[in-house]
């Protein structure tokens, strides 16, 4: 099944400028009770666990990030736990995560070896996070010119009223999203990458999440990319048991004038765990922002990766690839916000998916008023291996100017019987011509990725992978 269009929408359901707040992935103001599904969440373990700790954890920090807690924790108790009656959650429950009863982290696992999540070629800024911990004896930072990366706890404690307030919660905002809003109520420690004006950094700044247990864990990373800047960052999320954890996860990127920025996501916990994150960028005027986002693991996997492109001349590229297997659940949700004139957007997603696993796909092109001359393309494939396996993709485009083009199109279907046998007349036996497909259909999206090193063990990870796939065997 396929579904393109290139149209412009002339009666939008919402007028533009009445609110901002379905540019950031959620309803507008008042519709706040499907999220609820009528409990009220100020009884809520999350919201009782802050009020009964806030002051002894957070009692030290300067007074605007106590107050973006405790507004946090506020839009949180009154919007809870999103439930498929909301329009934006409605293939997905998070009933699970809710019910699971896990408690936040109250200090770093252990880990055995000092290798855990490590990749080849990022070597110089590695930045280790256990159970929403930094872990200085696990990472590694260099001297790179021009980069400023540590601990945001340190960040804040360092500089009080610097770069840290200039930018935390002013990309994202947590009262547009409740887990959002947890995260900025109760993360304990994340990452500051800054990238000075003028200079580039060749090698991407690794972060790297470990699970170890039973808990939730709320890490968040600030990435500032200054005037005219080029840098890149890798965030990898892993699970050293089988135990479910929750991570619930918010990344802000600041991109400035004339800045390119590149962004890796790979996620691969335990397929016990749950995962939620959201990627939050904001682009200058004749910024570059591109985004990979690759998810393999956890039971439920929700990605919301949205981006603002608020000065002319601005680009934004989204890929992402996700591989679901047993009862897995992957989501991802995008937002691409044109704001203002003479700016484009590319997105191309792959899934693929296995046995009863099911993928969901979600994509809002929003073009406003004043932005002409918007140039915005959407691509979802999905490859289904198994006639159990699902997937619901949405593409949408809320368009407002007159002078744009804008596409979108989503396919979904069973590996190509011809390319088969055309793969197995020349004696290539059926199982290794299905993991022939399958991975130049991942490889797609893998050859986005621009630094080669990273490039080459997300491919070699990718192919291992998907050989254990049942269908693949």
């Amino acid at each position: 099944m396929s579904v393109s269009s290139s149209t412009r929408r002339r009666k939008p359901a919402v007028a533009p400028g009445k609110d901002d707040r379905r540019a950031r992935g959620v309803a507008p103001r008042g519709a706040a009770d499907p999220s609820r599904d009528g409990k009220h969440a100020k009884d809520d373990p999350f919201v009782t666990a802050f009020d009964r700790t806030a002051e002894a954890l957070f009692g030290a920090e300067p007074e605007w990030l106590r107050a973006a807690r405790r507004a946090g924790i506020g839009h949180f108790s009154e919007l809870g736990f999103p439930t498929p009656k909301h329009e934006d959650w409605r293939f997905t429950n998070v009933a699970p995560i809710r019910d699971a009863g896990l408690a936040p982290a109250v200090s770093a696992g252990q880990v055995a070896g000092a290798g855990v999540g490590r990749i080849p070629g990022l070597e110089s800024n590695v930045l280790v996070f256990v159970d929403g911990f930094f872990a200085p004896a696990l990472s590694r930072s260099g001297a790179s010119e021009g980069l400023r990366v540590e601990a945001l706890s340190a960040a804040v404690a360092a500089e009080g009223d610097g770069i840290v307030r200039e930018h935390l919660g002013k990309v994202v905002a947590p009262g547009t999203h409740p887990l959002v809003a947890l995260n900025t109520a109760s993360w304990r420690d994340g990452a500051l990458v800054v990238f000075a004006a003028g200079q580039t950094v060749k090698e991407p700044v690794h972060l790297v999440f470990l699970s170890t247990g039973r808990f939730a864990v709320a890490p968040r990373v600030l990435i500032v990319c200054e005037r005219g800047s080029e840098g890149s960052v890798v965030e990898s999320f892993h699970g050293t048991g089988d135990t479910p954890c929750w991570v619930n996860a918010v990344t802000e990127v600041a991109v400035g004038d004339g800045a390119r920025m590149e962004h890796t996501k790979f996620q691969c916990e335990n397929m016990a765990s749950f995962h939620t994150a959201t990627v939050q960028s904001r682009l200058g005027r004749d910024a570059y922002f591109t985004s990979h986002s690759i998810a393999l693991g956890g039971l439920i996997a929700r990605n919301d990766i949205n981006t603002v492109l608020a000065g002319q001349n601005s680009t934004s590229d989204l890929n992402g690839l996700y591989i679901c297997r047993g009862a897995q659940l992957c989501d991802h949700h995008t937002i691409v916000d044109h704001a203002v004139a003479n700016c484009a957007s590319h997105e191309f997603y792959h899934g693929i998916l296995d046995e009863r696993s099911r993928g969901v796909f979600n994509g809002k092109i929003f073009v406003r008023k004043d932005a002409q001359k918007t140039d915005a393309k959407q691509t979802n494939r999905g490859l289904l291996l198994s006639a159990d396996a699902r997937i619901d993709t949405k593409p949408q485009l809320e368009i407002f100017a007159d002078d744009v083009k804008c596409t979108h199109g989503a396919t979904v279907g069973r590996l190509d019987r011809e390319a088969l046998y055309y793969l197995e007349a020349r004696g290539v036996n059926p199982a290794e011509a299905g993991r022939m497909l399958t991975h130049a259909f991942a490889g797609e999206i893998i050859g986005r990725v621009a630094f080669a090193p990273l490039r080459e063990y997300i491919d070699r990870f990718i192919f291992d992978y998907l050989e254990g796939l049942p269908a693949l065997r």
